[in-house]
């Protein structure tokens, strides 16, 4: 949902903060407590999955005075209690808050900023900590090849593959030292074209990562920018053309990643990109293309390792792909004629490709789809449902 079209209110004195939906007659949408657990630990809990009933957690309650939604992307809720203002990061698609914190000083805003970026940049392999992790401009990948290789074609040392990296003094991964490391954050590269082949809008997102109170997704970022939204509307005023993202790992579906180590909101970007397709796409003849040119936590097995919270996430990642496909969503390996044209556009030159490290990664990925494609859902969902019942 858009921001826009919701409508905050702190209530009538009930220590509650109620959103309400002005496109449906103004109906209420969720209802959000503020207040302090046992420990006078800040909490924030709302009830939209409780049925709004009054959670058991509070010993006592904030009452907010005045709310507003902020700038920017993200649309954060400010929230006023007293001398206090605790900001709340939503996903406005489920209308529910994601992570939260108290903001009491203009050194404590300034703390958190700075604390932000520097976390973000640390690991990010997109290194620009801006409002939304959006590069944009004439050429959203102009780039060198040690951030080309962070981005997109460094190849993590597996079974199936052996190592590679173009530059490992500077590559963001590679230059971490274990040649078994993933890139931890997504990187997205999206093209737009019309009917005719005509490149009409092109940029570059990646997560943002702010440490254990949250993370944004790439995809989300991506979805939102309006600038890309008005560029998805020319194409359907045309009733066609063409989105080819290029991506360093698949979109996730029912994760909070981290390793599960945070209270995070479960993330679907696998189904958001559906969500869009259908909406957006496929009733007006446009196609929308994923290269992906890594796997995460993914393999092409249904026989699961013993870590019940890998397995889950192998369970889910093999999940997401299938939906994504079954939905009419193109997912492709990366090949030679692709690699090219990424290089092409980043300005760069690659090693040979033939009998390469990062040929047998592409080879292993387009295995994986094709017997993704062939599987039917009924087997995935069965073989998720084994799994939680032998917990």
């Amino acid at each position: 949902m858009n921001p826009i079209h919701c409508l905050p209110n702190t209530g009538a004195g009930d220590s509650s903060v109620k959103i309400f939906n002005l496109e449906e007659d103004q109906k209420q949408m969720n209802h959000i407590l503020l207040g302090h657990d046992s420990r006078d630990k800040l909490v924030i809990q709302d009830l939209k999955g409780l049925n709004m009933e009054l959670s058991n957690q509070f010993k006592s309650f904030r009452s907010p005075q005045n709310i507003v939604i902020g700038p920017g992307p993200l649309s954060q809720l400010f929230v006023s209690c007293g001398t206090e203002i605790i900001l709340i990061n939503m996903d406005w698609n489920k209308i529910i808050p994601i992570s939260y914190f108290p903001v009491c000083s203009p050194m404590d805003w300034c703390f958190v900023q700075w604390g932000k970026t520097l976390v973000c940049d640390n690991v990010s392999a997109v290194q620009d900590h801006t409002a939304n992790h959006k590069v944009g401009g004439f050429n959203p990948l102009a780039i060198t090849k040690a951030q080309f290789c962070g981005m997109f074609y460094h190849v993590t040392e597996t079974s199936r593959a052996g190592f590679v990296c173009l530059q490992s003094s500077e590559c963001n991964v590679g230059k971490r030292g274990d040649k078994k490391k993933f890139a931890e954050t997504v990187v997205i590269y999206v093209r737009v074209m019309d009917k005719d082949g005509r490149l009409i809008f092109h940029a570059r997102y990646g997560n943002c990562y702010e440490g254990a109170v949250n993370t944004t997704h790439a995809e989300y970022f991506m979805l939102v920018d309006k600038d890309f939204r008005e560029a998805v509307r020319l194409l359907r005023d045309q009733s066609g053309g063409k989105i080819r993202l290029y991506m360093n790992k698949q979109p996730c579906f029912r994760s909070t990643g981290h390793g599960k180590k945070t209270e995070l909101k479960v993330k679907e970007c696998a189904q958001d990109l559906i969500n869009f397709y259908n909406l957006h796409c496929s009733p007006h003849g446009i196609k929308l293309t994923i290269n992906l040119c890594q796997l995460y936590k993914l393999v092409d097995t249904l026989r699961l390792p013993q870590d019940s919270s890998l397995a889950r996430d192998i369970c889910n990642a093999q999940l997401g792909l299938k939906i994504m496909l079954s939905s009419g969503i193109e997912l492709q390996a990366m090949s030679q004629e692709s690699w090219s044209k990424l290089a092409e556009f980043a300005g760069i030159e690659l090693p040979e490709y033939q009998d390469s490290n990062r040929k047998k990664l592409d080879r292993h990925i387009d295995n994986v789809l094709s017997k993704m494609r062939r599987t039917p859902i009924t087997q995935l969902n069965q073989f998720t449902q084994n799994f939680e019942n032998s917990r």
